[in-house]
């Protein structure tokens, strides 16, 4: 079993390309973390929809 690298979406370019030679020197896995899509919330109703409390 090898070691393996994530970097997350956030990471600068060029971190990654010094990731990436670092990792294959080291015979380690190197893997970009992709985003989760985010999913729309619904809007905060303070009222709670209308209904009584």
């Amino acid at each position: 079993m090898s070691a393996s690298v994530h970097a997350l979406p956030s990471c600068p370019t060029e971190r990654i390309f010094e990731l990436r030679r670092a990792t294959q020197a080291a015979g380690c896995q190197f893997s970009r973390v992709k985003p989760k899509p985010r999913t729309a919330q619904a809007p905060f109703d303070p009222n709670d929809g209308g209904r009584a409390a």
